[in-house]
């Protein structure tokens, strides 16, 4: 007995082991099981009368809804990608509708389908189930937006007007400060400066805003690569008669150089090309210089989020710029490069691309070509960006122009937006929007004069008597099919009034005969544009009714429905009021424990189900 123990020892504590381990085991595991059993039976919210939805059911609703923004599928009429309440809602409507299971997915073939589910992070099945359910979602909105029905007399006059194109030419008479010369009391300013105070300009009703947009003080060293060309001419060392020929050689029948010949002499073109390409050279030396120059002052400074912790005495540690300019000249030769400084001026984001040419210098550290406005808009102090990190106090990446001239730049201050402090930091501002307000109730008492004018003497007589000019001809249509968002008009852009002006009028001309054989008196007019303080003069010089076939094609695709709904019953506004967030909630009385709203409203990429990722190799 003692022999076998002693022969099969090993053998008989690992198996006694085991299975001590296992009835040790046992009690956990069952726990273990009866707790998940537990959570997935629990309640995350309630909905209907009293129906529970269990956290296994949730679940399925957060993957659904990480499947959509892992694949893009988005509900575009309310406004993309849902919350998983929303999102659980619509479908429970879509379900009660029959419209679950009902539009086959006919769309993707099984290969597509497998392609989407391996995108998604899910199985074949799952993918097909949610991707059914989206269809019904989208299936149910549709036949909400299809139900109101049109009468054909109404739906070929209001094509008419839709799709009604008119070419007309121009002239716009905006109000100007110059020639007005009231004063206004102190309230007045006040009155006007609390109405707009925050609002950014261009943003509001009217073009008043006095909020202030982002904004920086910055400076800035140019290297132009003309003085570097000069300088590689007439440097003796680099253009020489063995260079030149040497170079020849290299490039002789390619870059447009000619095949080498035995007459000794080298053609201006090589020496033009050589010049070019030690040009070249020479600048990305020079902007690999400055940019080791500039880093070497900062390093060992510390990162947060990848950018730069600031000493309190930076300031007097970082690399001022003319000192780097001189440093440059003495290293390269170069002349001194000119130093430049926006001083005690603050500049808009918009505002960069009017600096001198380093406005349309670009740099492609980022992965894709980036403009000096592009890079400011991105800056730290703006919000945090994922791409472009460039901060206050730290030079940025050089800036190269179209021609290779170099640009060094550092914002040495800036402003995030904000309301103005008080009156007087926009006072000057105020001033000036108050008096075009009263320029633009001259021109509109003068409206009568100004079309009468158009009527008689022609557009070219109004623009000269208000110092202005007659625009191009626009084509003008309230819903061009054709058109990828709204076409803008001449100096006053996408007015939508404006345009709806322009086309009723030129319905009310005579049928029978073209536009531009019509007299002037009889289709020019002019109007007032109120939110851009602005007198418009037309005059209809072509028209483009709505052909029967085309009216055929648009009315037999839904096209001229939908164009009806979204222009006059507001339908965008429409189908949110019917099926956003809330209405839905109301309408399901749904709403979430008290103890699982905080869990239920997580929906991270962690919340796939475990027998969702775990078969996605089952596609």
């Amino acid at each position: 007995m003692f022999k076998f123990l002693r022969k099969y020892n090993k053998l008989i504590l690992a198996v006694g082991g085991t299975m001590l381990m296992i009835v040790f085991l046992i009690p956990q595991a069952i726990q273990s099981i009866s707790q998940q059993r537990a959570s997935t039976r629990a309640t995350v919210a309630t909905v209907g009368d009293g129906e529970n939805v269990s956290s296994e059911a949730w679940q399925q609703v957060q993957n659904e809804v990480l499947f959509m923004r892992r694949t893009g599928l988005v509900i575009r009429d309310l406004g993309g990608a849902l919350e998983p309440e929303h999102w659980f809602l619509l479908v429970r409507e879509a379900e009660q509708m029959g419209m679950i299971g009902n539009s086959p997915l006919s769309q993707m073939t099984p290969e597509q389908l497998s392609i989407t589910a391996q995108i998604g992070g899910v199985n074949y099945a799952f993918a097909e189930q949610a991707l059914s359910r989206f269809i019904g979602v989208e299936s149910m909105l549709q036949l909400y937006q299809g139900a109101g029905k049109l009468s054909d007399r109404r739906l070929k006059k209001e094509a008419e007007r839709l799709l009604h194109n008119v070419q007309a030419t121009l002239v716009v008479i905006e109000a100007k400060t110059d020639k007005v010369e009231a004063t206004y009391t102190e309230s007045q300013v006040q009155a006007q400066f609390d109405q707009y105070k925050d609002v950014l300009p261009g943003e509001g009703d009217m073009p008043f805003g006095y909020k202030l947009p982002d904004r920086v003080k910055i400076e800035w060293i140019a290297i132009p690569a003309s003085s570097v060309r000069d300088m590689v001419n007439q440097d003796s060392e680099a253009i020489n008669g063995i260079t030149l020929r040497r170079h020849w050689r290299e490039y002789a029948n390619t870059a447009g150089l000619p095949p080498v010949n035995g007459t000794g002499e080298i053609p201006a073109l090589v020496r033009e090309h050589l010049i070019d390409q030690v040009t070249q050279e020479r600048l990305n030396d020079i902007a690999k210089s400055a940019s080791d120059m500039l880093q070497n002052r900062r390093r060992g400074l510390p990162l947060s989020a990848g950018y730069i912790v600031i000493p309190d005495d930076w300031i007097q540690k970082q690399l001022a710029f003319p000192e780097l300019a001189e440093q440059l000249q003495e290293n390269f030769g170069i002349d001194l490069p000119a130093y430049h400084a926006t001083g005690d001026q603050w500049r808009t984001t918009v505002e960069m691309s009017d600096l001198d040419s380093i406005g349309q210098a670009t740099t492609d550290k980022y992965g894709s070509l980036l403009r000096l406005a592009q890079i400011v808009s991105e800056v730290k102090e703006f919000g945090d960006s994922i791409t472009v990190y460039v901060q206050e106090d730290i030079a940025g990446p050089p800036l190269r122009g179209a021609d290779g001239s170099i640009y060094l730049f550092r914002l040495t201050e800036t402003d995030p937006t904000r309301e103005a402090h008080s009156l007087d930091e926009v006072r000057d501002q105020v001033v000036m929007d108050l008096k075009r307000q009263t320029d633009f109730e001259r021109l509109k008492q003068e409206l009568v004069t100004i079309e009468s004018k158009a009527q008689t003497g022609g557009l070219l007589d109004v623009a000269m008597s208000y110092d202005t000019i007659v625009q191009f001809k626009s084509s003008i249509s309230m819903n061009n099919p054709f058109a990828f968002g709204p076409v803008p008009l001449p100096v006053i852009g996408a007015s939508e009034e404006s345009k709806e002006r322009i086309i009723e009028f030129s319905l009310t001309l005579p049928r029978d005969q073209k536009a531009e054989d019509l007299p002037l008196a009889q289709r020019s007019f002019a109007f007032p544009v109120e939110d851009k303080l602005a007198i418009v003069v037309a005059r209809i010089d072509q028209q483009r009714p709505l052909t029967v076939p085309d009216y055929q094609l648009w009315a037999s695709t839904n096209r001229i429905q939908g164009m009806i709904r979204f222009d006059e019953l507001n339908e965008g506004e429409s189908i949110k009021a019917a099926f956003g967030l809330d209405e839905l909630v109301a309408r399901h009385n749904f709403a979430f424990t008290a103890t699982s709203s905080d869990d239920a409203e997580a929906d991270d990429d962690a919340g796939l189900a475990e027998n969702q990722t775990a078969s996605a190799d089952d596609s």
